[in-house]
């Protein structure tokens, strides 16, 4: 590791800025009147007489004087950025402050222990997130397969119960009444077969000669069947009726009714089905959006694990804390050592390379228009007032600020000494050019835009005035008054 001569000056500079020696800075005139003075005209001296001056041409000289804490020009801000990491941020190791440093040399390190877990953790998500979206595309397949053989046997079964409903119309139906009118039809015959039997049994055994004996038993085996007959007849009958009145139309019904349930049970089943592959699109949808989140968040993990060691990406000093507003905060070494733990997201320290500064001057409102790009500055460090450096000055630009809105230019300094370090402060001049030939009053005669005239009657009248630049001493009158013109002082 390579010592910095200056390490010391830049300990002594942080430790200063953290007891409050560093401070905004602030813009002000030259202390020293314009050029040409207007000559003043004493009046007789008599109580309550005002004194009187005279409206005189002459240059006008614009310098703004400011005081500005050196600032590193484009630092290299060490800090950590994470994106899901949220444990905690120890010190493993670190380089001292005022410490000369080479490129992709290691600025800091911190303790690996919990984002090694959090990086395994990540890792074992993403593995169980990839096995669920396997497992819910295998799923969402099988079930595609039932719904389609589901689907397949809901429509032959359909088909079926409306080809059962048109064979019944046309065959069992029309045949389960007609075999009804059929075995009345048989009883009935039957009957009429028994009656014409009796009656040749009668006759037949009239003109024979056969015993009494054997004709009564002849005889009353005919009437018994024929009763019997006549019994199976009215059984015929009535179970014909109720074929008719009932077993019929019941039976008729079932059908419509069991072609009825088969196409609810169709357009059911259709329904469910549309269901349920909305449910299982979006499951695997969500499955497949758990892997996608899984592996942004190991991604995110691993991207926060490199930022546990931190390289310098070019040569320059190093100085803990960070400078906001040209205010150092945060840079006091006792904060930084082995075994601290750190906020994330805030700055650690920064890289700059030495004899690059930087200085921003605020400027206020009224001479916010005095300054333009490349307008010659002197600065005079505090450290080395016997040393001054020339430079030009940039754009002036509003900013706005916690304290509010305001002008700043900065100046850039490429080449200064290298004991001087951010935080060290400096006295600024900018040249900022030569009103000249100009008709001037001092500031305090014009009150409101407008001054007190003596006229030649030695009367004093009010009259209004248009005004130009100042130095804080001296105004520029524009328009509303003539060289030699006395006003009120």
């Amino acid at each position: 590791m390579i010592r910095n001569p200056v390490r010391v000056a830049l300990s002594a500079a942080i430790a200063a800025a953290l007891l409050g020696s560093s401070c905004p800075s602030f813009a002000q005139s030259d202390p020293k009147a314009a050029e040409t003075k207007p000559a003043e005209v004493k009046p007789d001296a008599k109580p309550g007489t005002p004194e009187f001056v005279k409206v005189v041409k002459g240059d006008l000289a614009l310098e703004v004087r400011a005081e500005a804490p050196f600032q590193p020009i484009d630092p290299f801000e060490v800090k950590t950025d994470f994106k899901a990491y949220t444990g905690p941020l120890t010190i493993s190791t670190i380089v001292e402050q005022g410490t000369l440093v080479r490129k992709d040399q290691s600025l800091i390190t911190f303790d690996r222990t919990f984002i090694d877990w959090a990086v395994l953790g990540a890792t074992n998500e993403l593995a169980a997130a990839k096995a669920a979206q396997t497992k819910a595309e295998i799923d969402a397949r099988l079930a595609e397969e039932s719904d389609k053989l589901t689907l397949r046997q809901t429509e032959d079964a359909l088909k079926n119960v409306e080809a059962g409903k048109k064979w019944f119309e046309e065959v069992d139906g029309p045949q389960m009444l007609l075999m009804a009118d059929l075995n009345v039809k048989q009883a009935q015959n039957s009957v009429d077969d028994q009656t014409d039997e009796l009656d040749q049994l009668k006759k037949m055994y009239a003109g024979e000669e056969l015993t009494t004996a054997t004709a009564d038993i002849v005889v009353r085996r005919a009437i018994r069947s024929l009763e019997q007959a006549k019994v199976v007849l009215k059984i015929q009958q009535e179970r014909s009726d109720k074929t008719k009145t009932f077993d019929y139309p019941v039976q008729r019904q079932r059908v419509l009714d069991i072609v009825v349930q088969a196409k609810s049970s169709l357009e059911a089943l259709k329904a469910t089905q549309a269901q349920t592959a909305v449910a299982r699109a979006a499951g695997l949808q969500n499955a497949r959006t758990l892997v996608e989140q899984a592996e942004k968040k190991l991604a995110d993990i691993k991207s926060d694990s490199a930022q546990f060691q931190i390289k310098s990406p070019g040569d320059g000093v190093v100085a803990y804390g960070a400078m906001v507003d040209g205010v150092l905060t945060g840079g006091d070494p006792k904060a930084y050592q082995v075994g601290d733990k750190l906020a994330a997201g805030s700055v650690i320290m920064r890289v700059y390379q030495p004899g690059k500064l930087r200085l921003s001057i605020n400027l206020p409102e009224s001479q916010a228009f005095w300054v333009e790009k490349g307008d010659k500055a002197r600065i005079t460090p505090a450290s080395l007032p016997q040393t001054s450096y020339t430079a030009e000055t940039s754009s002036v630009e509003l900013q706005t600020r916690a304290q509010g809105m305001g002008f700043v230019t900065t100046i850039d300094l490429e080449n200064v000494d290298a004991r001087l370090i951010p935080g060290m402060k400096a006295t600024v001049v900018i040249d900022a050019g030569k009103v000249k030939d100009a008709l001037l009053l001092p500031l305090s005669s014009v009150v409101g835009g407008k001054v007190k005239v003596k006229q030649a009657s030695d009367k004093i009248v009010e009259k209004a005035v248009k005004v130009g630049k100042t130095d804080g001493k001296m105004v520029q009158i524009l328009s509303g008054l003539s060289e030699g013109d006395e006003v009120v002082k």
